[in-house]
């Protein structure tokens, strides 16, 4: 394979670090699938995803993660990106199996050699009239943002094939973008950036969330998505609040969840992750590769503050971060001395997606594109807003790990983000204390089970007999959780039974 090398894009390090510590996680897998309906052209079509590689340098880019070298492989002779198909078309539920193998692809960690492509393809067909275009890529080749920037590619060129039509296609090489972010990474300009968000962040901040569960669930996952479809009357009032708050649903979250964690806790002041696209140009913009990573918002809950100023807070910290966005969240991290057994710097990240752009593969298909994500999401909570514009429902999708959250609790916390969301408009000259986290239908339901305290039991035992019993039924099952500590029964009732003994002896 004739390659030569060349450095790491700084947005890429963190990615492979993280990715060389945990190697067969299948976190940073990313993409999707496009749906077509009509009369595909299979043999253009392969021919417009094949020619991906001349097109677009990042489909030459190979990483060993055995060689430790922070080094992206290039291979030059790479002109074929490749696309198998597979046939959903005779089984009794197409699209279900097809989504179901979708999901398993995802939640399969990528081979990181420099012999394996950092990427795969599939064409499946689900009707003779219905194609899906399924893609995964590894976060090292390609963010969310470029993978828009792809997927329209093939589509012009697709259609240019299909109607014959010579278009040339021409994108910046995402090699010369990396070359020009290393010198801004060993400049003075990058230690002034450092010396901004050490200043805001200058210790390692109190953990958010807690773990309180130990185990998973019968699969074994060790997290899952939740997806929450709004109704259009839902959708149409989340902009409508957009335009009288003058601000982003993604603001808008953020400020919900302040204020969420604001009432149920005694802290005042948190921080949140915000990921996005760092690119600051047309040509970055246009380039297909990793530019993209998180940036921390730290925000205060003022229970006396009006929300209106709150949200006008909220945008004036995000336009000074925006300023310093190009430092990496890693180093941060390092600064303060976050371990990686600790997990990241940012616990809770609030991510919006507008994926309303068109996708044109001609007269004869109709398209729409779908993004997908795998169960091994390793922050504790992500909210992702995926915006489809007007052709699909907007989604609230909510990633957690089961360590910290049941399934059910994260359906609640959807629900109350909204809830919190909607009460904007008539509140923003209130205090934010004003503003409740529960909806009605849950405050009454907390109610009666709250005064529900009847409970049979025998009467004839003790506290401590009923407890005996309790350990004798269920040894195993955790009885007292305390930060990371858990006791069983059994040995709870051993450790009380000591205790007993001791205090016996002392008479």
């Amino acid at each position: 394979m004739p390659e030569h090398n060349f450095p790491l894009h700084p947005a890429q390090q963190d990615v492979y670090m993280d990715q060389l510590l945990n190697i067969d996680s299948p976190q940073y897998g990313i993409g999707g699938y496009i749906v077509l309906k009509g009369n595909l052209n299979k043999e253009k079509f392969h021919e417009a995803v094949n020619s991906v590689p001349q097109v677009f340098d990042a489909f030459k880019m190979r990483f060993d993660l055995g060689a430790q070298d922070l080094l992206c492989h290039y291979d030059s002779d790479c002109d074929i990106a490749g696309l198998n198909e597979l046939d959903f078309s005779e089984g009794k539920d197409p699209a279900g199996d097809a989504k179901e193998w979708m999901q398993g692809r995802f939640n399969t960690p990528f081979l990181l050699t420099k012999n394996n492509l950092p990427f795969e393809q599939f064409l499946l067909k689900i009707t003779d009239q219905e194609h899906w275009f399924f893609g995964k890529y590894h976060h090292l080749i390609t963010d969310g943002y470029g993978f828009i920037v792809y997927v329209q590619y093939i589509a012009g060129k697709y259609s240019a094939l299909a109607t014959g039509n010579e278009l040339s296609f021409n994108y910046p090489q995402y090699r010369e973008a990396a070359l020009n972010a290393n010198e801004y990474y060993h400049s003075a300009s990058y230690q002034e950036d450092g010396k901004y968000w050490k200043d805001k962040i200058p210790v390692k901040p109190e953990k958010l969330l807690q773990k309180r569960y130990f185990s998973y669930t019968s699969e074994d996952k060790k997290g899952a998505t939740y997806t929450l479809n709004l109704s259009e009357e839902q959708r149409n009032r989340l902009e409508a609040i957009q335009q009288i708050s003058k601000a982003g649903l993604q603001q808008l979250t953020i400020a919900a969840l302040l204020i969420y964690h604001g009432k149920i806790s005694t802290s005042t002041e948190f921080i949140l992750g915000v990921p996005i696209h760092k690119r600051g140009s047309r040509q970055l913009r246009n380039t297909v590769g990793m530019f993209s990573g998180i940036l921390p918002f730290k925000g205060n809950y003022n229970k006396e503050q009006t929300l209106a100023d709150f949200l006008k807070e909220i945008s004036n910290t995000q336009r000074s971060d925006y300023r310093h966005q190009n430092y990496l969240i890693g180093d941060l991290s390092r600064d303060i001395k976050i371990n990686s057994s600790e997990g990241y710097l940012c616990e809770v990240l609030v991510n919006y997606e507008p994926l309303d752009f068109e996708l044109n593969f001609g007269e004869e298909i109709a398209a729409n594109i779908l993004r997908l994500a795998n169960d091994d999401e390793r922050n504790p909570l992500q909210l992702c807003w995926r915006d489809y514009g007007k052709q699909q429902a907007l989604q609230l999708q909510v990633q957690f790990l089961y360590e910290y959250f049941t399934e059910h609790e994260i359906e609640l916390l959807a629900r109350r983000v909204l809830f919190i969301i909607q009460q904007f408009p008539d509140k923003l000259d209130q205090c934010i204390d004003s503003i409740n986290i529960l909806p009605a239908q849950e405050r009454e339901q907390l109610l009666v089970a709250f005064n529900a305290t009847a409970a049979d039991y025998a009467k004839e035992k003790s506290i401590v007999d009923l407890f005996e019993v309790q350990a004798a039924e269920t040894p195993n099952a955790t009885a007292i959780v305390f930060e990371e500590a858990q006791l069983t029964y059994k040995e709870l009732n051993e450790r009380s039974n000591q205790v007993a003994r001791y205090l016996q002896k002392q008479g």
